[in-house]
């Protein structure tokens, strides 16, 4: 039932993304990046030619899109400290496919979803 129920929930928060025509999308060009829930309904576009890992912390409750450009390095989505990943690789931290996005949505505090281009 509590997986149900965290479905339904990161469902809302998908559709934060899809309200937005354009969403605002925030260039990151440095090698790393925290997510904050600032981000919510952001797109973080990665551009590193030496890649980029983003880290979601505990606490963090929002949703995003991360997107890695094409010629950009690896990108991986990372979990802070306490954190859970639930994604088709398991509870690990995914990396990006060049020119991939994934969909990164808080469950709770301690667990996201991410759903998306991912290796």
């Amino acid at each position: 039932m509590a997986i149900i129920d965290n479905a339904r929930a990161l469902e809302g928060r998908l559709s934060v993304l899809e309200e937005r025509d354009t969403p605002l999308v925030q260039t990151e060009s440095g090698t790393t990046r925290t997510l904050t829930d600032l981000d919510h309904g952001s797109e973080i576009y990665c551009t590193n030619v030496a890649g980029c890992t983003v880290t979601v912390p505990a606490g963090f409750t929002s949703t995003v899109r991360v997107r890695r450009a094409t010629g950009a390095g690896v990108v991986t989505i990372a979990k802070g400290a306490g954190v859970t990943i639930e994604s088709t690789g398991g509870d690990v931290n995914p990396t990006l496919l060049e020119g991939g996005a994934a969909v990164v949505g808080a469950m709770s505090p301690t667990m996201v979803s991410i759903d998306g281009a991912l290796v």
